[in-house]
């Protein structure tokens, strides 16, 4: 136990002051919003049991994300657009499989990606990683931040992602 203090020490004063202060926001916003990825990163059939098998229960649990989590809710989210998405999720009953990857994650410190990475970044995403921090871990060949959107940046923003998105490709694809 004491080696792992002594580690996670050593790897806090490697940081830059940008990069402690992003580890600040996420403890700050774990302490304020964390608790479903708690839930769903430990327990999550007993939530999805609960959601799958409550329509209005499933309604709160994502109009939830959907408010806290995007940048313009009501432009976004209007009440078809909502509807779409509750049914989508009580008719196919896969609430369960969607909290599946917070618990599926791979143990252990996944070393360091190669490959060409994009990141977007959208100003209403509930944590946002700096750059610096970002290349810490990823080969990001592309860097783009935007000035709207949030965590459901598709569903929000669909042409800034989709344009950011094949911007990335053109460079990494092979057109031979």
């Amino acid at each position: 136990l004491a080696r792992t203090a002594d580690r996670q020490s050593a790897a806090l004063a490697d940081l830059s002051p940008v990069e402690r202060d992003f580890l600040a926001a996420v403890q700050d916003w774990n302490r304020r919003e964390g608790g479903y990825l708690q839930l769903q990163s430990t327990k999550p059939m007993t939530a999805a049991y609960g959601l799958a098998d409550s329509p209005a229960g499933l309604a709160g649990w994502l109009t939830e994300k959907f408010r806290s989590w995007t940048d313009d809710f009501a432009a976004s989210f209007p009440p078809d657009e909502l509807l779409t998405h509750l049914t989508l999720h009580c008719v196919t009953n896969t609430i369960g499989s969607s909290l599946g990857p917070y618990v599926e994650r791979p143990p252990g410190d996944p070393g360091r990606v190669t490959v060409p990475t994009a990141v977007s970044v959208f100003p209403k995403e509930p944590v946002r990683a700096p750059r610096e921090l970002a290349e810490r871990f990823f080969a990001v060949t592309r860097w783009t931040e935007h000035d709207r959107g949030g965590h459901f940046a598709a569903l929000e923003v669909p042409d800034l992602f989709a344009g950011d998105l094949l911007a990335f490709l053109s460079g990494v694809v092979d057109r031979s």
